[in-house]
Formats: C-alpha cells, structure tokens, sequence
C-alpha cells in the first residue's frame, strides 16, 4: 500500500488520479473540487479608465476562496468607495449592492469632480478588499460647438 498524504488540488473542478506501478494501475472515482468559502474580493470588470464628471460607468467584482476560485456561496453585501480622491470628486450611484453566488454589479456609478487618477476600494466585511483604477474623470461638456 502506497499513502500520499500531500496532494492538494487548489481549482474547482472534476479530477480522477491515476496510480502506476510496474505490473498494477489504478484510477479514483471522479473527486469533485468545489470552491472554498469567500476570503478575497477581486475586480473582475474595471470602469473605462476615462470618463465625464458625472457620467456613469459600471465594474464587476467577485468573492474569492484563498485560490482564487469563485466563491459562488457568497451573497453579502460589497461597497465600493472612493480609495485616492485625485479631484475631491464625491462616488455616486448605488455604492453597496449584495452578491449574488459570489458577483457583485456595480452600475450607474460616477465621480462629479475632474481630476486625474481616482482609485476604487472594493470592500466587503472579513474579506479581503480589492482596488480598482485608476480613472481619469474630464470636465462634463457645457455646450456644442
């Protein structure tokens, strides 16, 4: 008999594992890998890296497990705030919105106030948080020409 006791498999999925030797050969059942519970947030989808002041722009963020993987049990609530406030610009939209199998959507967000490198923190509470960014916001325009 042979042990292995240091084998991990860190993605979500279906596996069989094979074992060999000279003369015998061996398969396991099917060993389904699902995700772990939430420990991270990730920006999966960022906004447009410009935009008018006041003008609105989305950005998706998904739960993690601590491999990565899409944490699809979790349904809380994420927020997002402004991390580096380049122009002194307030978020607006919907800024807290509740998971749904481990995505959040962000739509209908802005920033009122031009300015050059705003960052997006994206967080949730005892996960990990994300950042998003940066976004350049340009004045609105005023008038045709």
């Amino acid at each position: 008999m042979a042990t292995f006791s240091d084998l991990a498999l860190d993605k979500v999925g279906e596996y069989t594992l094979t074992a060999t030797s000279s003369v015998l050969t061996g398969t396991t059942s099917p060993l389904i890998v699902i995700p772990g519970p939430a420990a991270q947030l990730a920006v999966t989808t960022e906004p447009a890296g410009i935009v008018a002041a006041g003008s609105s722009f989305g950005l998706t963020v998904s739960a993690e497990d601590i491999f990565g993987n899409l944490a699809t049990t979790f349904n809380g609530s994420v927020t997002v705030m402004l991390a580096n406030n380049a122009g002194g610009g307030a978020l607006g939209g919907e800024t807290t919105v509740t998971a749904v199998q481990g995505i959040a959507f962000f739509a209908n967000l802005s920033i009122n106030t031009a300015g050059t490198g705003y960052t997006i923190q994206v967080i949730s509470s005892g996960l990990i948080s994300a950042m998003a960014g940066p976004v350049n916001v340009t004045p609105p325009a005023t008038r045709l020409a």
